[in-house]
């Protein structure tokens, strides 16, 4: 895992016009002193075009969270990255929850989506875990120039 620190890092808040929001999102909501903007709407997503060579992002991961989905693009528009992020977690955190390899400088698109989906799970006595929602957060987005 890349250190933070040896990062030439740009921080983008999830406020900031940069980041793109598609679909029912709530923004400026605080949890344990975090603002953060959340969406369960399976139609949710939020983008962000950039110049560097690494994008990752904090999450405020929540007892409701669900999967999101993530994808980034070249300059062309092709997908050369596509992951699923499990955003649940039994207690509130802010933390990074995705960090892109290093690529070729250049010119990208990150895309956050809902999946409408979370993570449960019984035991043998057929008693349920896991989310009680399927929301996604974004604290904030991190570039590495």
């Amino acid at each position: 895992m890349v250190s933070q620190k040896k990062m030439d890092k740009k921080v983008i808040d999830n406020g900031n016009k940069l980041i793109a929001y598609t679909g029912n999102w709530q923004h400026g909501l605080k949890t344990d002193s975090i603002t953060n903007s959340r969406s369960d709407d399976k139609n949710a997503s939020a983008s962000i075009t950039f110049k560097g060579k690494q994008i990752g992002f904090y999450s405020l991961v929540l007892p409701n969270n669900g999967y999101a989905s993530v994808m980034l693009y070249n300059k062309k528009g092709e997908i050369i990255l596509k992951n699923i992020i499990d955003l649940y977690a039994k207690v509130p955190a802010s933390t990074l929850v995705y960090l892109s390899p290093v690529l070729p400088k250049g010119e990208y698109k990150l895309t956050l989506s809902t999946m409408g989906e979370r993570p449960n799970w019984t035991d043998k006595s057929k008693t349920a875990y896991g989310s009680t929602g399927n929301f996604i957060s974004l604290d904030k987005v991190i570039i590495n120039e």
